[in-house]
């Protein structure tokens, strides 16, 4: 064999230089606001995404070290953007909120946005039919002076005639065949003998926005006066942070003065009250509705 030298060297091939990778966008998220509600809902959005699109030509694969770098900083910024989304502190009020207008007609709420929205509108007012002759919620009906549930929201549509307190039927004449839920069967205030809200039923009227029905008054509700803390009510000043026989537990309990108020607090309006009332009836029905209505459906419905 001859030595190395006669051996003509062959050079390694190479790829050819490539072009600068292109530099890979950012992740910023930027927050939007949304009002559901009752609460200022922050939704983060990739807004390089749209401004940015992706290089025609990304690399398939990315250096472990610059993958743990942009995992971390959407981790964190992911982490910024759940904590902005809370409900508002006590004393916090928004421009305008689509859902909780007071109008003098039923309006679609969708069709409204804050720059439309007339500045003498007060916000802590449901959004109601104040003509339709109802004067419960927009989901309830009365029946023998209360206000339930409606028979056709609690069966789909199956059973929309209220019989009593305990049952719906299907069409008139109500007879027991085509009756649903059973008279007397259960305790109060469960099955089809509930308000809107699950609770027992109710005086006509409503509650403003922020509130809660407990034992036919409106308070403030507890989820945003402890921030989430103690979110049930258990007495006209006490909220537990738990339910049911868990309230037993005195330290389960919160009992402050400041917990037996009404929602309309600081708003600078004397129809929203800010402290406990029974439900009003001027949220549901205006007085010409009421006149029109004629006192009542509770008996054509019995």
């Amino acid at each position: 064999f001859g030595s190395s030298d006669s051996v003509p060297r062959v050079p390694h091939p190479r790829s050819p230089p490539t072009a600068r990778r292109a530099q890979e966008p950012t992740m910023t998220f930027t927050p939007e606001l949304r009002y559901v509600g009752g609460y200022v809902d922050v939704e983060c959005t990739d807004s390089d995404q749209d401004r940015h699109p992706a290089p025609a030509r990304a690399p398939k694969l990315l250096t472990a070290g610059r993958a743990a770098i942009l995992t971390l900083a959407a981790v964190a910024s992911g982490a910024a953007c759940f904590r902005a989304a809370r409900p508002l502190r006590p004393g916090t009020h928004l421009a305008a909120r689509p859902d909780a207008v007071d109008l003098a007609g039923f309006q679609q709420a969708s069709a409204l946005t804050p720059a439309k929205l007339p500045g003498n509108l007060t916000l802590l007012k449901p959004l109601e039919n104040l003509h339709d002759g109802n004067p419960c919620d927009i989901n309830e009906e009365v029946f023998g002076g209360l206000c339930y549930k409606s028979c056709a929201a609690l069966t789909a549509g199956a059973a929309p005639i209220r019989s009593s307190s305990w049952t719906c039927c299907e069409a008139h004449p109500c007879t027991p065949l085509n009756q649903r839920g059973k008279v007397g069967a259960r305790i109060m205030c469960t099955g089809f003998d509930i308000s809107a809200d699950g609770s027992c039923p109710h005086k006509p009227g409503a509650c403003l926005v922020d509130e809660e029905l407990f034992m036919g008054v409106c308070y403030k509700k507890c989820v945003d006066l402890t921030h989430q803390a103690f979110p049930h009510r258990t007495g006209a000043g006490t909220c537990c942070k738990t339910h049911g026989l868990g309230c037993l537990n005195p330290l389960n309990l919160l009992t402050r003065k400041e917990l037996g108020v009404g929602g309309g607090a600081g708003d600078h309006d004397a129809s929203t009250p800010g402290v406990p009332h029974p439900p009003l009836k001027s949220l549901t029905e205006s007085d010409s509705g009421a006149a029109a209505a004629g006192g009542g459906g509770g008996d054509e419905r019995a």
